[in-house]
């Protein structure tokens, strides 16, 4: 059973319902529910996975490690496919959503040459690249060494006209996006066209920077349950996952 807290956490941004415990040595990169699970992927160089984890426990159901050569990033899941991001090394990874074998790969140029998170509007793959530039991309077809993602357009993120950079993990919630900003305790709301912020969420208090282990590094994972509506958080090497509801949904 999920750990229930013990004083329902409110704020203007969120409601807390509660946490589950979260693997420490994760390097949160990607987190997204599908089909009732919670799909996971971390980075670093040769310690970099794709996991399925029981959303209701935390326990990790299955992982597999990717290439050592490789430091993953964000993932998306479309049609039993799991996207996979790399950072630098400019490639995709796709795998079976249930096996999580790896069935294809494919390159990538974003506007930073980097691969950060990851989406789908249910007609592209769109992509963060630690800029302020959101990155359209069409679907590949699914084979292993396969070719260069075609590039559709860049929207740029920003707020009442200035840019906003480091936008990092991605989430797409009733035709907008979601965005973790990298070393920031908020999420962002993403005009999907016209790349406008419509509002910020403050996390600053759901694990306090001031509470947090020596260990603990920065606030970055956002999966939407469609079922209920709420929203799972967490962070890279944080103990916890954070079990939300937002306050507009």
């Amino acid at each position: 059973m999920p750990s229930a807290t013990t004083k329902a956490k409110r704020s203007k941004s969120y409601e807390l319902i509660h946490t589950l415990p979260h693997d420490t040595s994760c390097f949160t990169q990607g987190l997204e529910y599908y089909n009732g699970l919670l799909y996971e992927s971390t980075g670093m160089t040769g310690r970099s996975c794709l996991q399925i984890v029981h959303p209701d426990t935390g326990n990790v159901l299955k992982r597999v490690y990717i290439d050592k050569t490789l430091f993953g990033e964000g993932i998306t899941v479309v049609n039993d496919r799991v996207y996979m991001l790399t950072w630098k090394n400019k490639k995709m990874l796709i795998f079976d959503a249930i096996s999580l074998e790896l069935i294809g790969t494919n390159t990538f140029t974003t506007h930073s040459r980097q691969g950060w998170g990851i989406i789908s509007d249910g007609t592209y793959l769109i992509m963060s690249d630690g800029s302020d530039t959101l990155n359209y991309f069409e679907f590949p077809q699914v084979e292993m060494g396969g070719t260069e993602l075609k590039k559709v357009k860049e929207v740029k993120v920003v707020d009442k006209g200035n840019p906003v950079r480091s936008v990092n993990e991605l989430e797409y919630i009733d035709g907008f996006i979601y965005a973790n900003i990298w070393y920031v305790d908020k999420l962002i709301k993403i005009h999907p066209t016209s790349g406008n912020i419509v509002k910020t969420f403050n996390f600053r208090n759901l694990y306090p920077k001031r509470s947090r282990s020596r260990s603990a590094d920065c606030f970055n994972g956002i999966a939407f349950n469609s079922t209920d509506r709420s929203v799972m958080l967490t962070g890279k090497y944080w103990d916890k996952y954070y079990r939300v509801n937002l306050m507009e949904l």
